[in-house]
């Protein structure tokens, strides 16, 4: 006996079945996604890892000790000031480790008062940002090189459009077995320029005032 065919009612619940399913798993996917937003004019004052995505927009978020970007997590920058204020050289900065990302685009990094760490073991994307009152030789392991300093990218990768760098005395980007591109990059003051050992690079425009 030949199979029937499923009738006009079955049919449609099927489909509503399948819409349903597909539905929960877009939503459990976009959960997956949801990035965390931290509230504008925070104080960052004790050490955080950051392992999902996180957001910092539209405001002034005051770093007062050390943030690190783990395997896995993004720190996003958006139309917001990143101010670091420490108790003693060293003490605050951001850190992304390998598998981990920094974006930001039209931010500003800058130094309240004494100098501060930005060192990527895993990406960094930079667009429209201002960097100021970055550390000279910053906690790596490539503490032997007295001119390392500035934005660091060891190990990782690093695209930089239209970035303005300054107020560090030693090389303003400093980059050890990555891949930099750069452009429209600007290095102001009297620091060393860029010191890439090891790297694969591509840089334009590269603009130096100072």
């Amino acid at each position: 006996m030949p199979p029937q065919a499923a009738s006009p009612v079955e049919g449609a619940r099927s489909r509503r079945t399948a819409l349903a399913l597909t539905l929960i798993l877009v939503a459990v996917a976009l959960a997956a996604l949801a990035a965390t937003a931290l509230a504008a004019d925070t104080v960052i004052d004790a050490d955080t890892t950051i392992s999902g995505r996180t957001v910092w927009a539209n405001g002034t978020y005051e770093v007062r000790a050390n943030v690190t970007v783990a395997q896995g997590g993004t720190l996003v920058v958006s139309n917001a000031t990143v101010a670091f204020r420490t108790a003693e050289e060293g003490a605050a900065g951001i850190f992304v480790e390998k598998g981990g990302a920094l974006e930001a685009e039209g931010a500003t990094f800058a130094a309240l008062d004494r100098p501060y760490s930005l060192v990527v073991g895993g990406r960094v994307t930079l667009v429209n940002t201002t960097l100021s009152g970055l550390m000279s030789s910053p906690p790596t392991r490539f503490v032997y090189f007295d001119s390392v300093g500035g934005l660091m990218i060891d190990g990782g990768s690093a695209v930089l459009r239209n970035v303005s760098i300054s107020g560090t005395s030693s090389a303003m980007v400093t980059a050890f077995d990555s891949t930099v591109e750069a452009h429209g990059l600007t290095l102001a003051g009297e620091g060393l320029g860029m010191l890439l050992i090891g790297c694969t690079a591509s840089v334009t425009d590269l603009k130096l005032d100072g």
